[in-house]
């Protein structure tokens, strides 16, 4: 999707600037949160691996984990679970909650989420910037996909073991963040933050 169809959201006086990924020419808006620079979308570059949600390609791209952790472009990196970790400090959770499991903090999912890709108008307010779309995810188990308008969920460069890697999700029905680990097979987003 490119950044000239997405809402400007001035966050802390700080307006999405343009990036462009050279390997295809897809621009993606990008901002400031904190002392990080995150992109505003998810990344849509085609890679090996990469899922279109119910393939189709407006839907958004959709990863496994092996394609996740190289997908994003140079200068640009998968977060890690640390990273994500500095976002939701800056965002107002405490040094306690950021190290919990499962959902935690208080309102940092609805500062994450967009205002327009969530169902039953449990749209965000995302005063971060952050734009955070109801993207879905495909499983594992069945090749099936879920959520799209209910969750999203993005992968972090941050393993728990050879076959499970920690991830954020937020969900339709909190306002929390999750954090949790999955199975690397399963396919979910990819956002980029600045090297």
């Amino acid at each position: 999707m490119s950044c000239n169809k997405k809402e400007e959201i001035t966050v802390n006086n700080e307006v999405p600037t343009i990036f462009t990924d050279p390997r295809d020419g897809n621009e993606y808006a990008i901002i400031k949160i904190g002392e990080q620079t995150w992109f505003t979308e998810d990344l849509t570059y085609t890679s090996p691996d990469f899922i279109s949600y119910l393939n189709n390609a407006t839907n958004g791209r959709l990863y496994n984990w092996d394609a996740a952790i190289n997908a994003c472009p140079s200068g640009w990196h998968l977060p890690s679970d640390n990273d994500w970790k500095v976002l939701e400090i800056h965002l107002g959770m405490t040094l306690e909650e950021v190290e919990l499991q499962n959902f935690r903090g208080t309102d940092q999912g609805k500062m994450l989420k967009d205002t327009t890709s969530w169902y039953e108008n449990m749209e965000g307010f995302n005063s971060s910037g952050f734009s955070g779309r109801a993207n879905g995810s495909r499983s594992l188990l069945n090749s099936h996909f879920y959520g799209a308008g209910e969750f999203a969920c993005w992968w972090t460069s941050s393993e728990e073991d050879s076959s499970f890697v920690w991830v954020r999700w937020l969900k339709i029905d909190s306002t929390q963040v999750s954090r949790y680990f999955y199975n690397k097979e399963h396919a979910y987003s990819v956002r980029c933050v600045k090297d």
